[in-house]
Parts: C-alpha cells; structure tokens; sequence
C-alpha cells in the first residue's frame, strides 16, 4: 500500500479501491451486504458509499475492516433492486 492525500484540490492514492453493490431487497426492514475489497488494506479504510439507482432507500456503512465492510439498507416495503458504487481509500502516510 502507498500514499494518499490532495494536490492542488485534488485527491490522489495509491490505496484505493472502488467496486459497484447490487441488492435485491426483501420488502420491509433492513437487508446487508457483505462487501470484500479485492486486495487487503494495510489500515482500516474510509468508505463513501452513494445510490445508483431510483430504489428510495436508506443506507450506512458498518463493520468496517481491513479486508471489507457491510452496507446496511432500510428500506419501506420495496422489492426491487437497488445498486450503489462504493469507494474505499486508506488515507494514512505511514
């Protein structure tokens, strides 16, 4: 694993990871996905989470770790698919 940071505004890594989460929901209630990153972090990671579909939902990041974390959907009564992008980024200089 490498460096992170901003340069002129801009984020730059070498610790980066991103991925794309798609989720068929139960209905009623809260459904989890467990995500695995494709290469183990050396320091558990940021993670930034956004919708990518019209699924009306409500999301947050849980248990993270150095090789994965758990996104947790609530959701109303829906059956359909949602899906979301994530991006996971250690950001110390060690």
């Amino acid at each position: 694993m490498g460096r992170a940071g901003f340069v002129s505004g801009a984020v730059y890594a070498q610790n980066l990871q991103a991925g794309s989460i798609s989720k068929t929901l139960g209905g009623t209630g809260t459904d989890t996905v467990a995500v695995t990153f494709g290469k183990r972090f050396q320091n558990t990671p940021k993670v930034v989470v956004g919708k990518t579909s019209s699924a009306v939902t409500t999301h947050y990041v849980s248990s993270k770790t150095l090789s994965g974390f758990t996104l947790n959907i609530a959701s109303s009564s829906l059956t359909s698919t949602a899906t979301y992008d994530y991006v996971a980024m250690d950001d110390s200089f060690n």
